[in-house]
């Protein structure tokens, strides 16, 4: 929320300016005008150490942001790391398990002689499906095993006929 003491402090300045050249500033009036003075000036003072200690508190969450941007980086660099040890250390026949039982898993292609091959990490999909979604949701399926580095979809789209009835 803005601190509404800067804003107080120029309407009274404005106020007793105002005052001073709308008077014939006797004696009295100039004392006013002077204590009124000193008074604004110590809201401005107030108002300036409160800006100050916000700038030393907003340089502190500052700093604080800038060490978990770092650590977050530097977890997603062990993260990175971690996923290519294992996808490095899992083998080809790994990979055709995972993802020929993932193929036969989805209910929507579990019907489609849908075959896996698979060599240094690169997964070849062949077979026939009834439509470009099915052959685009096995790539995908494909892809989202652990270690595979690339999916070369050969999958054929076959429309069936149409049934006479």
């Amino acid at each position: 929320m803005r601190n509404p003491t800067p804003h107080l402090c120029t309407h009274a300045l404005e106020h007793t300016l105002f005052g001073l050249s709308a008077c014939d500033c006797g004696e009295a009036t100039l004392e006013e005008a002077s204590q009124e003075v000193e008074r604004v000036a110590s809201d401005v003072d107030t108002a300036r150490s409160l800006v100050e200690r916000r700038e030393q508190e907003l340089a502190k969450a500052m700093e604080g942001l800038e060490e978990a941007r770092a650590e977050l980086a530097a977890v997603e660099t062990e993260l990175s790391e971690a996923r290519q040890s294992v996808e490095e250390a899992v083998s080809d026949n790994e990979l055709f398990s995972a993802v020929q039982s993932a193929l036969l898993e989805d209910r929507d292609l579990e019907a489609h002689a849908i075959a896996a091959r698979v060599s240094q990490r690169v997964v070849t999909l062949e077979g026939t499906v009834p439509s470009e979604d099915l052959k685009a949701r096995a790539e995908k399926i494909a892809g989202e095993a652990l270690g595979v580095a690339t999916v070369v979809n050969q999958i054929r789209v076959e429309t069936p006929p149409p049934t006479e009835g």
